[in-house]
């Protein structure tokens, strides 16, 4: 039995990465395979999870969040694959997904350091290893030596079907604001230093102007 830990949905009210896992659940679970779910009630409080009617059996788990998220997990299955640095201690295999390596780069604070040393200790207990490019697989092989390179597989993220060409030919208004199609750049996310927003700015800037 395959079990799914859903822990990035209490994690997260919104985010990138719960919008990575609860796609790949949605596709999973539409499979013939032997899978659960690992989740609390907290769970549904995620945008996404509350969008999702899962068919396969989930299993609660109670407890306090941040215990959860030190102690190994005591499921018992056969493949336990985390959405988020978990581990169980009674899995015959442990997968991880590992989408960066921001928090090693770029700490900024205490939860920098925290989840860096979640991250490193996943890796540690894990059998194989998910990565979203092969610059997060080089990141990964650099900053922990110890993980066998055999283990470590390179899975890019997909393109949603909610993403398409905006297919307007005349300007429309948001607020008070008015946009023409091409001539406008839509950024959602986070604008932190590790992001490169100012470059990237910089760049369509430079790249107007030689237009």
């Amino acid at each position: 039995m395959i079990l799914l830990d859903n822990i990035i949905f209490e994690l997260q009210r919104f985010g990138g990465i719960s919008k990575y896992w609860a796609k790949t659940i949605e596709r999973v679970d539409v499979s013939s395979l032997n899978i659960s779910f690992l989740e609390s009630e907290r769970a549904s409080q995620n945008f996404f999870r509350s969008g999702l009617q899962l068919i396969h059996p989930q299993q609660a788990e109670d407890g306090g969040q941040v215990m959860r998220r030190l102690t190994r997990s005591k499921q018992h299955c056969d493949i336990f694959h985390s959405s988020y640095y978990r581990t169980s201690r009674n899995a015959r295999a442990n997968v991880v997904t590992i989408h960066d390596f921001m928090n090693e780069k770029y700490p900024t604070s205490l939860r920098d350091k925290a989840l860096a040393y979640l991250k490193k200790q996943a890796c540690h207990r894990a059998d194989a290893i998910v990565v979203v490019s092969e610059q997060t697989r080089r990141d990964l092989l650099e900053a922990y030596p110890f993980v066998d390179p055999g283990c470590v597989h390179v899975t890019y993220n997909g393109v949603d079907e909610e993403f398409y060409p905006e297919s307007l030919t005349s300007s429309f208004e948001v607020g008070e604001n008015t946009f023409n199609p091409r001539e406008y750049f839509l950024y959602v996310g986070t604008r932190g230093f590790c992001k490169n927003f100012p470059f990237v700015l910089r760049f369509m800037k430079e790249a107007k102007a030689e237009g």
